[in-house]
C-alpha cells in the first residue's frame, strides 16, 4: 500500500467518523421535534378540553362575569403558549433538514474520497501490471537471444 493510500484511507476513517457524528446529531434532532411535537398535541389537547368546558359550563348558564373573564385570560395565555411552542416546533424542524443535509453532505464527501482511493489503487496496480509486464518481456527477450 502506497503512501497516498494509507492518507486516502486514513482520510475515508475520518469521513466515517463524521458521518457517524451527524447522524447522531440527526437522530437527536428528530427526537427533539418529536418531543416539541408532543408537547404542542398537549397544549392543543388542553385547549380543545377548555373550550369545551366553557361551551358546557356557558350553556349551563353557570358563569358569570368573572368566570368568563378567567376563562379569557386562560384562552389568551394557553392560546399565546401554543403560538410558542409551534414556533419551537418549526425551530426544531429547521435544524433536523439542516442536519439532515449536513448528513447527505458528509455522505458525498465519503463517497468521494472513496472514489478518489479506488482509483488510485486501480492506477497502482495498472503500472504494477505494465511493471510485471516489461519485466517478463525483457527475460523472455533475453532468453531468446542467449
Amino acid at each position: 500500500m502506497s503512501k497516498k493510500n494509507k492518507t486516502l484511507s486514513k482520510l475515508i476513517k475520518l469521513k466515517e467518523n463524521r458521518k457517524i457524528q451527524i447522524e447522531l446529531e440527526v437522530k437527536k434532532a428528530a427526537d427533539s421535534v418529536e418531543e416539541e411535537q408532543n408537547k404542542l398535541d398537549e397544549l392543543e389537547g388542553n385547549y380543545e378540553n377548555s373550550v369545551g368546558n366553557f361551551t358546557e359550563r356557558q350553556a349551563d348558564s353557570v358563569l358569570n362575569a368573572g368566570n368568563m373573564s378567567v376563562y379569557y385570560d386562560f384562552f389568551s395565555r394557553i392560546n399565546r403558549r401554543i403560538k410558542d411552542q409551534e414556533k419551537e416546533c418549526s425551530r426544531s424542524q429547521d435544524n433536523l433538514e439542516k442536519s439532515k443535509d449536513r448528513l447527505v453532505d458528509a455522505h458525498k464527501e465519503k463517497k468521494a474520497v472513496e472514489m478518489l482511493n479506488d482509483k488510485q489503487i486501480r492506477k497502482e496496480l495498472r503500472e504494477r501490471s505494465v511493471s510485471e509486464q516489461k519485466e517478463t518481456d525483457y527475460f523472455s527477450l533475453i532468453r531468446r537471444i542467449k
